[in-house]
């Protein structure tokens, strides 16, 4: 609901200020109404799809620049420094950079990991099958 009336404040009031447009939402603050709108709710940002590409010239201009979101946001149009920085933060480990995986890479794993339940699955059934068929031998 307050997204909705974040929205609808940002698209019909001219814009003043942030404490403005934090009265027409009460609870929220004009910082909190402003980073809503600046990292999730502007249709201004883009989402896509984050490939090794983009991975690398992130962890390039950190680098380069530390974590100064809003200078290597200019690297990234239409990106929100939160989205930057959660991204940073998802493929370093202690400074250490580990290559996100794609969608075939998941998609491979997935499947290997499907085969070989299914192969435990037909070894069990084999087991079963073995025990019931012994079970039935007049001796």
């Amino acid at each position: 609901m307050e997204d909705y009336v974040l929205c609808r404040v940002m698209e019909s009031v001219s814009f003043v200020s942030w404490s403005y447009v934090a009265k027409f939402i009460p609870g929220r603050t004009a910082r909190q109404c402003r980073d809503r709108w600046k990292n999730y709710l502007s249709p201004e940002l883009v989402s896509r799809e984050w490939d090794q590409a983009n991975d690398k010239l992130l962890m390039e201009k950190v680098h380069e620049y530390g974590t100064k979101w809003s200078m290597i946001l200019d690297f990234f149009p239409g990106m929100s420094y939160s989205c930057l920085k959660n991204r940073y933060y998802s493929i370093s480990k202690g400074g250490n950079y580990r290559q996100s995986k794609n969608k075939k890479e998941i998609l491979d794993e997935n499947i290997s990991l499907i085969q070989q339940s299914q192969m435990e699955n037909n070894q069990q059934d084999n087991l079963d099958q073995i025990f019931l068929f012994g079970n039935d031998i007049d001796y």
